[in-house]
């Protein structure tokens, strides 16, 4: 027996299955959806299952090659495995999402990188690459994609839910890369044939949206004081680990502007020190936090600058120089003398 439960539209929709819905054929059917959503902890059939009598079945829709991908058996195994420890339901949904938080549909991800799952550094730097909270339903659709092509479990397990919602992050690397056209299916024909200075103005502006990131989450977040010399510094850092060959002067020239206009108000540029060296500083520091940033970079410079003078490499070049000065300092005595 059925009865209507929901409107017309996929009930767990996880895949770019446009085609036709389908609803649940006999008992057996709706049972093994039923399990699969207890194991993911899917509320949204765990809702209806509490109103059915038994032997009901609800009358729910669903695209088929989203339930292949809700039902897999050996995704399902490995939720199970992983979950068998757990101590409540929560727990369960804990262990194999990684999230945090309460049972209910506000639960979001922990706030690691949902491709790499660690903290990861540039290339050649010791700069750490912010994360990325996700915000657009572009950047869910095109994941969701790539992860139904690729049948990666991992990746689907964690776009049963929408990552808008679920606040999932990830570093803009390890997007690029996990959804680069090479990744895909369909290779997109305009990004293949763009001409160099078309790929270098994509790149300047995912460097700058990975800076917009940092300086929210580290500079403005954790209300920090930095030298405008090291955004510039990490702006070109970000541009040349997208792949770009240099970094054209413009790019530096207009950061302040760009950084202006992406924060407004939020941000105060500064000359301190008595120097020409400007500071980028939260709006929100009082004149005591702003010192009190000021003499951590000064104690933080003047450590680094003892560290490097015991250092037998930096011994080893101010002896060479030494020598080299003193050279010179000697051919020059000797051209005058035989000038007199």
């Amino acid at each position: 027996m059925k009865r209507f439960c929901m409107e017309r539209k996929c009930i767990i929709h996880c895949t770019n299955d446009s085609a036709d819905l389908v609803s649940l054929k006999d008992e057996e059917s709706w049972k093994t959806m039923l399990r699969a959503a207890e194991i993911r902890k899917y509320q949204e059939i765990l809702e209806i299952s509490k109103s059915l009598s038994e032997g009901e079945v609800p009358l729910i829709y669903y695209h088929r090659k989203c339930r292949s991908v809700f039902t897999m058996k050996k995704l399902l195994e490995k939720l199970t495995e992983q979950s068998s420890n757990s101590q409540t339901d929560q727990e369960q949904v804990v262990r194999r999402l990684s999230i945090r938080g309460s049972s209910n549909t506000t639960t979001t991800y922990e706030r690691i990188c949902i491709f790499c799952e660690k903290p990861k550094y540039l290339k050649g730097t010791r700069n750490r690459e912010p994360l990325v909270q996700c915000r657009d339903m572009r950047a869910d659709s095109s994941v969701r994609k790539i992860a139904t092509e690729k049948n990666d479990s991992k990746i689907l397990a964690l776009v049963s839910r929408e990552l808008v919602a679920a606040e999932a992050c990830y570093h803009r690397t390890c997007y690029k890369s996990y959804t680069r056209p090479e990744a895909s299916i369909n290779v997109d024909p305009d990004v293949s044939s763009e001409s160099p200075d078309d790929r270098y103005a994509r790149l300047e502006r995912d460097a700058y949206q990975m800076l917009f990131d940092y300086i929210r989450s580290d500079v403005i977040g954790e209300e920090k004081v930095v030298r405008m010399s090291d955004m510039t510094q990490l702006l070109v850092e970000y541009l040349m680990s997208l792949g770009a060959k240099e970094c054209k002067p413009s790019t530096k020239t207009h950061i302040r502007r760009n950084i202006e206009a992406e924060f407004s108000e939020l941000l105060k540029f500064e000359n301190l020190l008595d120097s020409t060296l400007v500071f980028l500083i939260p709006a929100s520091l009082t004149p005591v936090q702003i010192a009190r940033n000021i003499l951590t970079i000064l104690t933080a410079e003047k450590k680094t600058k003892a560290l490097q003078q015991r250092s037998p490499i930096f011994r080893k070049l101010r002896l060479t120089s030494a020598k080299q000065f003193g050279t010179k300092k000697a051919k020059c005595h000797g051209h005058r003398a035989l000038r007199s």
